[in-house]
């Protein structure tokens, strides 16, 4: 989801994807093409899925085609990488061999247009009589662009936080309007364990806004705590994929076997993983955050 120490710091020169660092092949898709194991990242259909989010029958779509579609547009933009033998260290300390650089998505139309057509399908999808909430706020810095693009989109008002106020001019946390007596939907761009999520929510709160939901690209779902601290946080993330809609892509041949075979091991355990390369051991202990203080550091 960005430029910014809460997500990832990626080792010392790390391969751009396509599929893996260590004698991968670029069989992840073709990002200048647009199509990525069957998905059209330059076109308006994506999975099955066109403009409006519904199918092709006009149908909603199901959730597993709005993951796998994700999936697929983060393989042709190049946004998953692998780094098996010098392991990514996440903000949390946690190892892992792979890496998800969102930011890959923004520069090209095609991929990002795709993008924010999924986005608001998902939230059709989730909300399907009405949408609860009243503006969007981009989260600094990698949420701002996806919520201004999903606002364009949803015709809503937007506004974006910070994850804390400067101490200059009118030290304002949140920016673009004032947001007492709103529901507000968060939006970023990646969820790891949901720490930055702490200072963005607190914020908007402290503002007068109503926030109980939050929106994101893709969410590691990976290390224990995470979903404890969201709940604790008073948040229900609408996440687009996960890496269980990776590893599905993945069957399809859009991922060389030795990746996804790493992937694979990674996920039966992420903890051990991590502890074998040099990373955290212990699991996040969640704080009840709904109403309390404090600041979370990771994504």
């Amino acid at each position: 989801m960005t430029g910014d120490p809460r997500d990832t710091v990626p080792p010392s020169d790390p391969a751009p994807y396509r599929a893996g660092v260590d004698g991968g092949s670029a069989e992840g898709g073709n990002a200048a093409g647009g199509n990525a194991a069957g998905g059209n990242a330059e076109g308006d259909n994506v999975d099955g899925s066109n403009v409006d989010g519904s199918s092709a029958a006009g149908a909603a779509p199901h959730a597993a085609d709005l993951g796998a579609a994700t999936a697929r547009l983060l393989l042709a933009a190049g946004a998953i990488a692998f780094s098996r033998e010098h392991p990514f260290i996440l903000a949390a300390g946690w190892a892992s061999p792979v890496y998800v650089d969102c930011r890959r998505l923004i520069g090209e139309p095609g991929l990002r247009h795709a993008m924010t057509d999924l986005a608001a399908a998902k939230l059709r999808q989730d909300f399907p009589a009405s949408l609860p909430f009243d503006a969007l706020a981009g989260a600094e810095t990698a949420g701002i662009p996806w919520a201004c693009w999903l606002a364009d989109r949803l015709d809503l008002p937007l506004r974006y936080v910070r994850k804390r106020a400067l101490g200059v001019g009118q030290n304002a946390q949140v920016e673009g309007g004032p947001v007492e007596g709103m529901r507000v939907l968060l939006v970023d761009d990646l969820t790891t364990d949901g720490g930055s999520k702490v200072a963005f929510a607190r914020g908007l709160r402290s503002a007068g806004a109503t926030v109980t939901e939050a929106l994101c690209l893709f969410y590691h779902g990976t290390f224990p705590g995470g979903a404890e601290r969201l709940a604790g946080l008073g948040l229900r993330l609408h996440a687009l994929a996960t890496w269980r809609d990776v590893l599905s892509v993945g069957r399809d041949s859009a991922m060389p076997p030795h990746d996804h075979a790493e992937l694979e091991r990674f996920l039966a355990d992420p903890v051990g993983w991590s502890a074998l390369h040099g990373g955290r051991t212990t699991p996040i202990v969640p704080e009840n955050l709904s109403r309390g203080s404090g600041r979370g550091r990771d994504a």
